[in-house]
């Protein structure tokens, strides 16, 4: 790292440094934003994984039961019949699982907004501070206090911006057998203001 000082001149290879700071910091944030993606698209396959295997199994033979769809189909004199028994059950039921998915799925694409918005802030600060570090090579005493913004920017906390332990905690919850969909948005506002804490270096 250079040491810079008043009444020293800026090489020109600083201005070559900076800027490839600046694609070295565009590169990272193009890092982050590739590991959320993958991350979210993780998340959706678990919902995913959840409904087949735990919430429909658990919600149609709990229709079933509630119903009274089984009587009626053994209760049909015809195979006709029993089809539109079965028919009838599943115009009922589809659309409770399709709004179930419906809205995890829109809560986890809630909450990778709200991460990759962090991310981009944090990179767009990066970037006009080290823009500005290229702007103030001219002056020796503004290049040392805008390069110690920027280590301090550099120095960040990967669990404060990409806060996944906070997602992964509503997760779970979603995710529980007993959820439901009406429980979900008061889950998003918990992490909302988790998330909020987060940056203002309220907790850890």
């Amino acid at each position: 790292m250079l040491l810079l000082t008043s009444c020293v001149s800026v090489p020109r290879a600083t201005v070559t440094l900076s800027g490839e700071l600046s694609q070295m910091i565009v590169h990272s944030r193009q890092s982050h934003l590739q590991l959320l993606d993958q991350y979210t698209a993780m998340r959706k396959a678990e919902v995913d994984r959840f409904l087949e295997e735990e919430y429909i199994p658990a919600f149609t033979g709990r229709f079933v039961r509630e119903s009274g769809v089984l009587h009626n189909i053994q209760a049909a004199n015809t195979d006709e019949a029993k089809g539109a028994e079965i028919l009838e059950f599943a115009v009922a039921a589809l659309p409770v699982i399709y709004q179930e998915r419906a809205v995890m799925m829109q809560a986890v694409d809630e909450m990778d907004k709200l991460i990759r918005t962090s991310i981009e802030a944090h990179y767009q600060q990066m970037l006009q501070t080290n823009q500005a570090l290229t702007a103030y090579l001219g002056s020796a005493a503004d290049v040392v206090q805008t390069r110690e913004e920027l280590q301090r920017q550099l120095r960040v906390n990967v669990d404060t911006l990409i806060p996944l332990d906070k997602m992964n905690k509503v997760m779970e919850k979603m995710l529980q057998a007993g959820a439901k969909a009406e429980d979900i948005p008061v889950l998003l506002e918990d992490f909302k203001e988790k998330l909020n804490e987060v940056k203002d270096g309220k907790t850890k």
